[in-house]
């Protein structure tokens, strides 16, 4: 039994995410895999053994590198197109654009480009480079990314990490004013610092609302928080 099938095991909803890079395969040609949960099995697999599952999961896909993107984008397409894909996607990468123009990622027309000439019956899940969010989400951020979305006809999901929407959760609120099919989530996990270093920016936007907020936290860190955010 294989990691997914171990993730996809105990609950009933919700969303299995998977980090998505390239890998070389047995015939050398480099196809997406999931890195993690499911330590590089091909993506086409994973997505396959989801679609024959009872249970309608969701399928959030992080790319983990540009070049990533357009074969991801192909392979849900074929899936699709052979009715094998039924499960809600998510695909969600770290854009350059405007004020947080950031070397080494992605510029944010050429992702918005690719999904709609790939497969565009997905939900958009665009996030910040980190590099740019040290200060927290400033207004100009939070405007740039609202002029890079404004045409799409696919709901949107703005990716938010908690530590730095500690220092400036009240922009963020503005992303959901815009449209009501836009939503954010927020997520942490330990590599961005313990529970109590994402505390304060969960509890910040939890008490300004609890609607159009979904939230990825690991396993390992979710009962901490639990305790400490959303049951408050």
């Amino acid at each position: 039994m294989n990691s997914l099938t171990l993730l996809c095991s105990p609950d009933t909803r919700g969303m299995i995410a998977l980090d998505i890079a390239l890998q070389n395969s047995s015939t050398g040609k480099l196809v997406p895999v999931a890195l993690s949960p499911s330590a590089g099995l091909p993506l086409e697999q994973c997505l396959v053994t989801v679609s024959r599952h009872l249970n309608p999961w969701g399928i959030y896909l992080n790319i983990t590198e540009p070049r990533a993107l357009r074969p991801t984008l192909e392979r849900l397409s074929k899936l699709y197109a052979q009715n094998l894909l039924w499960n809600p996607i998510w695909i969600s990468m770290a854009l350059s654009f405007g004020s947080f123009e950031t070397p080494g990622y992605m510029q944010g027309e050429e992702f918005l480009t690719a999904i709609n000439s790939i497969f565009p019956y997905i939900t958009v899940a665009p996030g910040w480079p980190r590099e740019a969010i040290t200060a927290g989400y400033t207004d100009s951020l939070i405007a740039d990314m609202l002029t890079l979305c404004k045409d799409l006809w696919q709901q949107v999901s703005f990716q938010l990490e908690a530590v730095p929407l500690s220092r400036s959760w009240l922009a963020t609120t503005k992303l959901l004013e815009i449209s009501p099919s836009y939503t954010i989530t927020v997520q942490h996990s330990y590599s961005e610092g313990s529970h109590c270093d994402g505390f304060p920016g969960l509890r910040s936007i939890r008490t300004h609302t609890q609607k159009r907020v979904y939230y990825k936290i690991p396993r390992q860190c979710r009962n901490a928080l639990m305790t400490d955010v959303l049951t408050s």
